[in-house]
């Protein structure tokens, strides 16, 4: 709800399969990526989506791990933030990437 009264188009899964199908029907511009997600995981998804031949779309990882920086950068994410985190941070993390693909 945050992110939609910013301006942003929000398409949420409740899983990471649920996530995967979807990215046969559209391309986000950026995905959110909660590691911890029932069904399949936030690091099966990655697995999975690595496997496709268009992997262009920044993903920003969302982690409470240990080693998130580490776990990000070895899963190619463009961005991670730890939970708990600010919204303003979120915010600003999704506009970088946004930049970074001049959108």
């Amino acid at each position: 709800m945050v992110l939609t009264s910013e301006g942003y188009e929000v398409i949420s899964a409740a899983h990471g399969a649920a996530g995967l199908a979807m990215l046969d029907r559209m391309r986000p511009h950026v995905i959110l990526l909660d590691m911890k997600m029932p069904i399949m995981d936030g690091w099966e998804f990655l697995r999975r989506y690595r496997q496709r031949s268009d992997q262009s779309i920044p993903i920003v990882v969302l982690t409470a791990a240990q080693d998130d920086k580490r776990r990000a950068a070895d899963v190619g994410a463009a961005a991670y933030l730890a939970k708990p985190f600010a919204i303003d941070d979120l915010i600003r993390v999704l506009d970088e990437c946004l930049q970074a693909r001049h959108l």
